[in-house]
C-alpha cells in the first residue's frame, strides 16, 4: 500500500506491528508456519501484498483477519532461511489517517538440518594410574538438553559435570587396570531443532600397565663354563634396553642384542658357582610406562655333583622264598630311572613305582641261593648330571641252617660247692639268648 499520507497532522501515532509464529530455526518445507500480525491499534488495508517474504511463499488463503488489530497466514519455507517483512506503512489506523508501521519490521527463521556434531578431548591416549582427567565435549553450535547421565564411562567413575552452550566438561576417575571409554550418546543434545550427534561418539584411553619381562635360557642346572644364551621377552615393544640393565653374578656378559620387545644376551658362568641373571627395575619404557615394576631374575644353580642313592629293605639273611619290598632313596629327585636299571640274582623283580627321589621294588627270592639286588652305574639323572658313579647293591644271603649251640666248662664230676663257669658257644652270631633260655638242676 503506498505511504500517501504518512503521519497525521494531529500527530497520532503510527499503528505498530508484532510478528509471531517464526521460529528461531526450520529444517523442513513439508510444513507451513502459521505466523500471527498483531497491531498495536485496529487498522484496516493489511493485504498479502503488504508482506515482502525471502526463501518462502505465502499459502492459498493469504491474510486471513482474526480481528481488526490481529491477522494471519500461512507461509511454506523454500528450503533456505525464510525472513518475513511486513512493509512500512502498510495499514492505516483507527484515526483512518496514521499510516503504519513506521518502518519495515522483519522476522527471520534459519535454516537448519545439520545435527550438532561433538568432539571429546581431553582423554588421554594411554593411562596407568587412577588419577582423575577432564573430559571436554566441544559442539559445533549452543546446544541445550546436554545432561551428565548423556554421558556413559566403561572402565571409570563420573564427577563434576558443568559447561552450557557449546562447550561442557566432565572428570573422570580411572577403576585402574582397564580402559577407560567415554561416550556421549546419539542425539544427546539439541540446538533447538535438530538433535545430535547423529551417532555415539566415544573416546578411549587405554590402560597401560609397566611392561613385564620374562627370561628364558637360564637352565635350572649348569656345570660347565659353556656360554648360556638368554633371552628377554617383554610383554610390549619397548625402548631404552641396554646391557647394562643386566647383571650377572657368577658369570660375564657379552654379545647384546635385539629390539621391539625381544633381546638377547650371552652370559659365560666362572665356574664353581650359580650364576643369577636380573633385569633391573624400570630398564625399559614403552613410550608412556617403565618397567618392569621390580627386578626380574633367573638362576643356574651350579651342579656337579651326581646323584648317590641307598638302596634300603633287603634283609642281611634270608630263608624263605617271601617277596621283600625293596626302596631305592636317590639324593635328589631324579628321573629316567626304570625297572630295566636294577638287576636282581637270585630272585625276580615286580612292582616297580616311584618318582622324584624315591622309587621300590619287591623281590621275590627263588630260594635257595642269596638274593643280590645291583642299580647300575648312570641309571638316573637330575636333569644335568646322571648317576650313581657306579653300580650299587645290596646282598640277602640265603641262611636256612638252624644255629647249633656247644656247651663247654661243665666238668665230668664235682664233689663241692664251688661255682663253675659254663660256656655256650654257637655255630653262629645270634640274638635272643637270655638265662632263661637255661634250666640248671641241682645247682
Amino acid at each position: 500500500m503506498p505511504n500517501y499520507l504518512g503521519r497525521a497532522a494531529g500527530g497520532n501515532a503510527a499503528p505498530t506491528v508484532t510478528i509471531t509464529g517464526v521460529p528461531p530455526k526450520i529444517n523442513t518445507s513439508t510444513f507451513s508456519i502459521k505466523v500471527t500480525f498483531t497491531f498495536s491499534e485496529n487498522v484496516t488495508g493489511f493485504r498479502a501484498d503488504d508482506l515482502t517474504i525471502s526463501g518462502g511463499v505465502v499459502g492459498v488463503l493469504g491474510i486471513t483477519t482474526i480481528n481488526q488489530s490481529t491477522y494471519q497466514v500461512d507461509i511454506f519455507p523454500l528450503n533456505s532461511d525464510l525472513t518475513l517483512t511486513v512493509k512500512a506503512n502498510s495499514a492505516i489506523g483507527s484515526d483512518g489517517i496514521t499510516t503504519g508501521p513506521a518502518s519495515d519490521v522483519s522476522k527471520t527463521a534459519i535454516w537448519d538440518v545439520t545435527a550438532p556434531t561433538v568432539m571429546i578431548t581431553g582423554v588421554p591416549t594411554k593411562i596407568s594410574s587412577t588419577a582423575d582427567f577432564t573430559a571436554t565435549f566441544t559442539f559445533s553450535e549452543a546446544v541445550t538438553d546436554f545432561v551428565t547421565g548423556d554421558v556413559t564411562v566403561t572402565g571409570g567413575t563420573k564427577s563434576g559435570f558443568t559447561g552450557n552452550g557449546a562447550t561442557y566438561t566432565l572428570d573422570v576417575t580411572p577403576a585402574g587396570d582397564s580402559d577407560v571409554t567415554v561416550t556421549v550418546a546419539k542425539d544427546a543434545a539439541t540446538d533447538g531443532i535438530n538433535t545430535g550427534p547423529s551417532t555415539a561418539v566415544s573416546a578411549t584411553s587405554t590402560w597401560d600397565a609397566a611392561p613385564t619381562v620374562n627370561i628364558t635360557g637360564v637352565p635350572a642346572r649348569i656345570n660347565s663354563t659353556t656360554a648360556l644364551p638368554v633371552t628377554f621377552t617383554f610383554s610390549e615393544s619397548v625402548t631404552d634396553f641396554v646391557t647394562g640393565d643386566v647383571t650377572a653374578t657368577g658369570g660375564t656378559k657379552s654379545s647384546f642384542s635385539g629390539s621391539g620387545s625381544s633381546y638377547s644376551l650371552d652370559v659365560t658362568p666362572d665356574g664353581g658357582s650359580d650364576v643369577t641373571v636380573t633385569v633391573a627395575a624400570n630398564a625399559a619404557t614403552d613410550g608412556f610406562s617403565t618397567g618392569p615394576a621390580s627386578a626380574v631374575s633367573a638362576t643356574a644353580t651350579w651342579d656337579a655333583a651326581v646323584p648317590t642313592v641307598a638302596i634300603t629293605g633287603v634283609p642281611a639273611r634270608i630263608n624263605s622264598t617271601t617277596a621283600f619290598p625293596v626302596t631305592f632313596t636317590f639324593s635328589e629327585s631324579v628321573t629316567g630311572f626304570v625297572t630295566g636299571d636294577v638287576t636282581v640274582t637270585g630272585g625276580t623283580k615286580n612292582n616297580f613305582s616311584g618318582n622324584g627321589a624315591t622309587y621300590s621294588l619287591e623281590v621275590t627270592p627263588d630260594g635257595g641261593s642269596d638274593v643280590t639286588v645291583t642299580l647300575a652305574a648312570n641309571a638316573a639323572t637330575d636333569g644335568l648330571n646322571t648317576g650313581p658313579a657306579s653300580a650299587v647293591s645290596a646282598t640277602a644271603t640265603w641262611d636256612a641252617a638252624a644255629p647249633t649251640v656247644d656247651i663247654t666248662g661243665v666238668p665230668a664230676r664235682i664233689n663241692s660247692t664251688t661255682a663253675f663257669p659254663v660256656t655256650f658257644t654257637f655255630s653262629e652270631s645270634v640274638t635272643g639268648f637270655v638265662t632263661g633260655d637255661v634250666t640248671v638242676t641241682g645247682g
